[in-house]
């Protein structure tokens, strides 16, 4: 077995003694890669510069190299992916480590936690060029609005981002970047990872989606859709196909919050009643998202309140229950469906990668 992992007799006392030994784990995992050539899901951690081996595997696979030779193609039938990238040090590029999946024949889903930086010159690859259909890229910082990732993708349906780090999030370049998708998307997320400063995203607006023609769902930070201040009814920037919207990371600034909540007001009526304005036929679900948890509960009455979480309780601040009231009649009205998420709640409870490490 090993033999046919190895070049030369060196090579292959060297894979024995790393096996043998425990020493490194990217060996025994490198070589699993090798036993699984029919492999359909894939879930790993990639730990700094300690996979090595891996990514030799990888780029074997990718270019049919021994062992992936003489009718044994490597990881034909791979169509989801998830990798955690852990740096073990400093702040090198990672997201070549996701180059080798994109070039993979039957890769549909790629989920990739803790990403940083574009692909370098070298590793560019072409537009269009991938069959991935879904992007996940969460906990991440993609300041050049993650076109490295995009552009290959032919069939684009679905992008999610959450930025995490101290950089600013550059709007304008995502939307660039998922402006040349726009005839294929049918779900859009980018927000910021929760407990990132609320100074990290610019005071530039995502701009009109209304060209987006097969958007049905779309969750945006309050920020990234409508900038320092609401400038464009929200009628007149997103698309008819809308089927569901949720509104991230809204702060504690009340007056805007009004101005926002005005809008959606208007953007409801807009799903039923014929007007002069777009009309959106479709929309059934409707969310907001931010600190709003109270603070003066006591745990047991904590724990109540998450039994029917997110129905309205005490378990979230009442004055922005009062300033949805509104709202909340309206989509009843309208046959639409109202909730107020908390940001640390959701994210307690919703697992978005498996972390077992920290």
């Amino acid at each position: 077995m090993i033999g046919e992992i190895s070049h030369s007799e060196s090579e292959r006392a060297h894979w024995i003694s790393q096996l043998e030994g425990n020493q490194n784990g990217e060996y025994w995992m490198a070589l699993l890669l090798h036993l699984l050539p029919n492999l359909e899901e894939l879930e790993c951690f990639w730990v700094g510069n300690k996979m090595h081996c891996v990514d030799l595997m990888l780029k074997a696979i990718v270019a049919g190299k021994m062992p992936f030779v003489d009718g044994r193609p490597g990881f034909t039938g791979l169509r989801q992916v998830h990798i955690k990238l852990i740096q073990s040090g400093g702040r090198g590029n990672t997201s070549r480590k996701l180059r080798p999946f994109y070039q993979l024949p039957s890769m549909k889903v790629l989920k990739a936690q803790m990403v940083i930086g574009g692909f370098v010159p070298a590793d560019q690859l072409p537009e269009k060029s991938s069959p991935i259909e879904h992007l996940e890229i969460v906990q991440s910082c993609m300041p050049n609005g993650c076109h490295d990732l995009i552009a290959p993708c032919k069939n684009l349906k679905s992008f999610k981002y959450s930025h995490h780090d101290s950089s600013r999030l550059d709007v304008e370049a995502f939307s660039q970047s998922l402006g040349a998708r726009k005839d294929t998307l049918e779900e859009l997320s980018v927000d910021r990872f929760w407990g990132v400063s609320s100074g990290t995203i610019d005071s530039k607006s995502f701009g009109s989606l209304s060209d987006y023609a097969a958007l049905k769902r779309l969750r945006l930070s309050m920020d990234i859709l409508v900038g320092d201040r609401l400038r464009t009814p929200l009628v007149d920037i997103l698309p008819p196909c809308l089927e569901s919207l949720y509104i991230a990371d809204m702060g504690r600034d009340e007056g805007k919050h009004e101005v926002l909540v005005a809008g959606l007001c208007s953007l409801v009526k807009a799903s039923h009643v014929q007007a002069s304005y777009v009309i959106f036929p479709l929309l059934k679900q409707l969310g907001i998202e931010g600190t709003f948890q109270n603070p003066n509960l006591s745990s047991q009455e904590r724990s109540e309140c998450l039994k029917i979480y997110p129905e309205p309780s005490s378990l979230l601040v009442s004055w922005i229950y009062e300033i949805t009231k509104e709202l909340s009649t309206i989509c009843f009205e309208n046959g639409v469906s109202f909730t107020v998420h908390d940001a640390q709640i959701e994210r307690q409870y919703t697992e978005v990668l498996p972390d077992g490490t920290p």
